[in-house]
């Protein structure tokens, strides 16, 4: 009788022992996923933190570049963002008119950096610089010139109107005529910020193979909205099939690609 109290007593403490063990291991899996778990928040919440300070930066930057382009003495406001170009776009070409001294400019869309490059090639004493806009929607080349003239450097610039039409060699819209109102212009400076993306796919490719023949020897390209993954693959085909360009991109504000040969 003894005997068998005790092996009851052996059996039940060997149950005991198998469920308190069982019972530790889950424990264990569980703090163990609270800690996982508290890690995973931690890294997120870094990251967070990160993209906040970076967001931060970028916004103070740009604030800083909006702040400087007003410098430039407009008697109209010139707005930056949304649907025109951005600070940072806009600091970059002050920057590059400075240094290169561009001869002849083509802006492919015309808006606020229409106003800014005038403005700019005036204060730089550039009179015999061509500064060539172009549209496709009348009304706001209308707008770009009505600006220009209220901040007195519409004369400056030659505006054109130029509808949408196909071009089979590229199967494209684009700026119907423009090619042959160029002339015997060659480009220095060539900034794309049109046709409007949603208008079609890859819709600002045409500008490189079409306006190839029209490009100085030394030029710079700008693709406007280059954080878009459809401008970015343009500029990668534009540059596979133009080996003589080098290629650098800024994801600052609506991002640059930048094309230079």
């Amino acid at each position: 009788m003894t005997y068998s109290l005790l092996a009851v007593a052996l059996a039940l403490s060997l149950l005991i022992l198998a469920i308190l063990t069982a019972i530790a291991f889950k424990l264990r899996g569980w703090f163990w996923n609270i800690h996982t778990d508290i890690a995973s928040l931690h890294r997120a919440l870094e990251a967070s933190k990160e993209e906040v300070r970076a967001r931060i930066a970028a916004a103070t930057l740009e604030i800083i570049n909006a702040n400087s382009l007003n410098q430039l003495g407009q008697t109209f406001p010139v707005f930056l963002g949304g649907w025109s170009v951005d600070a940072f776009l806009g600091r970059w070409l002050i920057q590059h008119l400075v240094e290169e001294r561009p001869k002849c400019i083509l802006e492919l869309g015309s808006g606020s950096s229409t106003v800014l490059i005038a403005r700019s090639l005036q204060l730089l004493g550039e009179a015999d610089t061509a500064h060539i806009v172009v549209d496709h929607e009348v009304k706001y080349l209308g707008i770009t010139r009505d600006i220009s003239q209220l901040n007195g450097v519409a004369d400056n610039v030659e505006f054109l109107h130029c509808p949408l039409e196909n071009y089979a060699s590229v199967d494209k819209l684009w700026y119907g005529g423009l090619i042959e109102r160029l002339g015997a212009h060659k480009i220095d400076l060539l900034i794309i910020d049109g046709p409007p993306g949603p208008l079609q796919p890859m819709s600002r490719y045409p500008a490189l193979p079409l306006l190839m023949e029209h490009l100085a020897e030394h030029c710079t390209i700008v693709l406007d909205d280059a954080v878009r993954e459809e401008e970015q693959e343009i500029a990668r085909r534009w540059i596979n099939e133009n080996p003589g360009f080098e290629l650098t991109v800024s994801f600052d504000g609506h991002g640059l690609a930048i094309l230079k040969r």
